[in-house]
């Protein structure tokens, strides 16, 4: 296969990997998203533009609806300036002249240094800032320069000029812009070697023109995509877009329409490009064998520290032979950094341009050493290519996704012990938790990619999920006999329950992971549903010891690629009750009730502190027994949001959280007006503040003085923001 056969195959898999993870865009929405872009910032729009209409439109702040947050930040129905290409990051004098909240909104093109005293950063404030008069003077001086611009990018796309020819004109265009610009108002700007290679206005022209610019836009991005994609890159951004638009048609693709799947946010970081690793390193037998690299912390050489997810880490020996290439899954953290390799015995010819040292290349430096780059690019494509069409997606199967410092946490816990029961007080999440554990956990070990609700479907199916109950048995988990009756004669068959169903299905997909979520696992009688399976839940006796099932005499075991997750709710029964060799094989994840996610007032009660206090009261009444009772912050959701106001703060009260305490206190009302208030429920467990502003003030008047603090404090800002 030649080289642009394997481009293209490069290509076609980043792009269905891409559709997997639901962060393709279509070229037909895409479009769509260019028209309405244009319909407000063409050319001939920008051009009518004048004055303080045109200072605001084009470079005022979110509020303005500007053309610069239309083409850096904008995210709606329907339209997502990232379609284009991301120029996010950074500081907004990218776009030479902005608002700058330092000094109240008014117009410069410079930011204050962090680490100025009060004084110097006083008077950096009167330096910078730029009188709108003049602002107004820049802004059409930009402008207008953009839209000579376009009209010379034009000329590339109807083939009448070159993309050298291209560059020319641009230097001659920024050369006038320069000149054009008043003595007092250059010393207020920063350096502006080439407006065109602004990302902004690069970007602009990819929009105009996604036939002729790419959707690659920083300079560093624009270096090293050709690189990746075996090209010799140029100094110069334009040159680069000639190359990829000789990619585009060399491996048969249409337009640059799909070429934002190089983009990093779609697996491969090309702002941390490439780091050089020698044979001659310490410890790299042990990296070879393990993917991970060991450093003393204290000496860490600035390439390795720097490394990012998607780094592309390469090791050769004295004799310019190339050993492996890989990426760096994560950054680098605790003396260490872990790499996923393509392959660990390459051991192909390279052109070297550098010694065998520790090297990271970045920026200019890129361009220096393009020669070993692409000839690096070279060796190892046919293996990528190789690895993307088979099972060992290496770039993706590790970065990426990602997942949420809680996941980790219950991930590590999951492959170590293979099943772990989330158990706590009602309402504090662990359905919720144990549901997104999964879907995280198999998003990104099946389909290399962090979860989101685009892959709701694909990822669950997966994962299946139960609920015990006192009559769930064993014959309903592992097998039993159902039977049916046809033409008035019964028939028996022996029917495979929701665990032995799930565990073939794993046993025969050895390459992705399965996971069976059992809900209120403490509502059934564990040790007769699981029965001889519970042996098999350990993870030594996992494919290594066969049982004989009783009803269809088949030989079962539990495969490794699958894991259990269960839920428990302690307010039904206490974790010291559950079957003693169950507890034994799971591991417990204690969930308690989280006053930060209903972090919020209603009406000036704080309403994360009013839960918090209620609790306390319940510890304070019940002793150590309450820590299994304590009330859930779900309580007191609607959805993923906490409720908004005291309407429904009434309604949870009288139809959840009261009669929640009355089962606690078995039907007496004098405890759970201990807990509540006593101006809050009356003897006979009415709730006595008739009126919700009544309500607001009993609720407000139970808690501690401390906790009031929180009430005046948050009064006072509100009086001082109204003033």
């Amino acid at each position: 296969m030649d080289k642009y056969s394997l481009l293209r195959k490069r290509i076609e898999k980043y792009t269905e990997i891409a559709r997997e993870k639901g962060t393709y865009i279509p070229p037909k929405i895409k479009q769509q998203m260019r028209e309405l872009f244009l319909s407000k910032w063409s050319p001939e729009n920008l051009m009518k533009l004048q004055g303080k209409e045109l200072l605001y439109k084009m470079f005022g702040n979110k509020e303005y609806d500007s053309f610069a947050y239309w083409i850096e930040q904008l995210n709606m129905s329907g339209y997502s300036a990232n379609a284009f290409g991301s120029i996010w990051g950074g500081n907004a004098d990218k776009f030479i002249l902005f608002q700058y909240s330092e000094i109240n909104g008014r117009w410069t093109s410079k930011t204050i240094g962090k680490k100025l005293s009060p004084l110097e950063k006083e008077q950096a404030k009167q330096d910078i800032e730029i009188p709108e008069e003049s602002a107004i003077w820049l802004a059409t001086l930009i402008r207008n320069a953009i839209i000579k611009g376009a009209e010379e990018v034009e000329k590339v796309y109807k083939g009448v000029q070159t993309y050298e020819e291209l560059e020319k004109q641009f230097f001659q265009i920024h050369e006038e812009f320069l000149a054009s610009i008043p003595d007092e108002l250059k010393s207020k700007l920063p350096t502006i070697k080439n407006i065109f290679y602004r990302a902004w206005v690069h970007k602009y022209y990819h929009i105009l023109f996604p036939q002729t610019i790419s959707s690659i836009h920083t300079r560093t991005a624009l270096y090293s995509v050709p690189i990746t994609m075996t090209y010799q890159p140029f100094l110069e951004n334009y040159l680069n877009d000639k190359q990829l638009k000789d990619l585009q048609e060399k491996t048969g693709y249409q337009s640059f329409l799909e070429m934002e799947l190089l983009h990093p946010r779609y697996g491969i970081n090309y702002n941390h490009p490439y780091v050089k690793l020698p044979t001659s390193l310490e410890n790299i037998d042990k990296l070879l064998k393990t993917g991970v690299l060991i450093w003393d912390k204290e000496n860490v050489p600035p390439a390795i520290k720097n490394s990012r997810p998607g780094t592309r880490i390469y090791i050769t020996d004295d004799n310019c032979h190339l050993v492996t290439y890989g990426y760096a899954m994560e950054s680098f953290t605790d003396s260490s950094l872990s790499i996923d390799f393509l392959s660990t015995s390459i051991n192909k010819k390279v052109s070297c341009q550098t010694d065998n040292t520790i090297k990271q290349f970045y920026g200019k430096g890129l361009i220096r050493y393009s020669k070993e780059l692409v000839s690096v690019e070279e060796a190892i494509l046919d293996i990528e290519v190789s690895n993307l069409e088979g099972k060992t997606t290496h770039i993706f199967t590790n970065y990426p996704a990602t997942l949420p410092d809680d996941i980790k946490d219950i991930w590590t816990t999951l492959r170590r012990k293979k099943q772990i029961i989330f158990y706590g007080p009602p309402g504090t999440g662990k359905t919720h938790m144990a549901l997104k554990s999964a879907r995280y956990i198999v998003a990104r070990e099946n389909l290399g990619v962090t979860y989101s609700d685009s892959i709701k479907n694909k990822v669950d199916n997966f994962i299946e999920m139960v609920t015990f109950h006192p009559s769930y048995s064993y014959d309903d988990f592992i097998e039993g006999i159902k039977t049916s009756i046809t033409n008035g004669h019964i028939h028996y068959e022996i029917k495979d329950g929701i665990l032995k169903s799930l565990a073939q299905k794993a046993q025969a997909d050895k390459d992705n992971i399965y996971i069976l979520i059992i809900d209120e696992i403490n509502r059934g009688d564990t040790a007769r549903i699981f029965g001889e399976l519970l042996t098999l839940l350990e993870k030594d006796k996992r494919e290594s010891i066969y049982i004989t099932l009783p009803l269809s005499g088949e030989k079962f075991t539990l495969p490794n690629n699958l894991y259990i997750i269960g839920t428990m709710n302690t307010s039904d029964r206490s974790i010291a009750m559950v079957d003693a060799a169950l507890r034994r094989r799971f591991a417990f994840y204690r969930m308690w009730p989280n006053y930060e996610v209903i972090k919020s007032h209603i009406e000036g009660l704080p309403l994360h502190k009013w839960l918090e206090h209620i609790n306390s009261k319940l510890v304070e009444v019940l002793g150590q027994e309450a820590y299994d009772l304590l009330i859930g912050h779900s309580y007191l959701m609607e959805g993923n949001e906490p409720i908004k106001d005291i309407t429904q703060l009434r309604r949870r009260l009288v139809s959840e959280i009261i009669p929640l305490l009355e089962e606690y206190f078995r039907g007496d009302f004098q405890s759970v007006r201990q807990v509540l208030g006593a101006n809050i429920l009356s003897e006979d467990g009415k709730l006595l503040p008739k009126t919700d502003e009544e309500l607001v003030s009993a609720l407000i008047e139970n808690l501690p003085e401390n906790y009031k603090e929180e009430i005046i404090e948050k009064e006072d800002n509100e009086d001082f923001d109204a003033n």
